[in-house]
This record gives structure tokens, sequence and C-alpha cells, in this order.
């Protein structure tokens, strides 16, 4: 049975789906912030940290049912430093959306992943 290049079976598809919804997403994380009046800096991040917690959580009761801390114990010590990690990157995201212009900021966090594809073919 061939498989249509459309259908979300194909993975080389829906990674381009989703590489395109995400990065359609997180374009509009400036215009929001920049028009976030009512609430400071650690406000937004605060709230940004729980709703992404509370997705990663909800996700994880509906893949593993009832093993969901028997799941988050066996993360150990590289789930930790990944989560720390991740934590602060989006503490420094937020507070540099705020500090400088948009633009800065997107164009530093879009640049990342080409310099490290850059860094890998001259260290291999």
């Amino acid at each position: 049975m061939k498989q249509s290049y459309y259908s979300f079976k194909n993975k080389h598809f829906l990674s381009i789906l989703l590489m395109s919804v995400g990065s359609i997403a997180i374009s509009f994380n400036g215009l929001v912030l920049r028009n976030i009046d009512l609430a400071d800096d650690w406000t937004i991040i605060f709230y940004r940290a729980f709703s992404f917690s509370f997705s990663i959580f909800l996700y994880l009761i509906f893949k593993y049912r009832n093993d969901v801390l028997k799941k988050i114990i066996e993360i150990r010590i590289y789930g930790l430093l990944g989560g720390i990690v991740l934590s602060a990157s989006n503490i420094c995201f937020i507070l540099s959306m705020t500090s400088t212009t948009v633009a800065n900021t997107v164009f530093y966090y879009k640049s990342y992943p080409l310099s490290n594809c850059f860094f890998f073919l001259f260290n291999s």
C-alpha cells in the first residue's frame, strides 16, 4: 500500500508541518508580549511557566495514565538538567523580548539552530 505524500503517516510531511506551525506560532510572541500592559515581566514568566508545565503534565497523563509519577521519577539527572536549561531559556526569552526590540530577540532566537549546525559541521 503506497502512502500519499500529504498523509499524516508520512513523517517527513508531518515534521515540515509541525516546524511551520511552530514557526508561525512563535512569531506572534513579540506581538502578544508587547501588548500586555497589566503584568510585569516576572508575572508573564510565572503564567507562561505554569501553563507550559500544566500542558506537559496533561500530555503525560494522557500518554502514561497510571504510570505518570513513575515516568517523572525515571527522568533522573538528565531530565532535571534539561528542565533547568529550558526554564532558564524561557526566562531569558521573555526578559529579552521586554528589554530589547522584538526583531533582535527573534533574530538571535532563530539563529541558534543554524549556529549549532555550523558548529557540528566544523567539529566533526
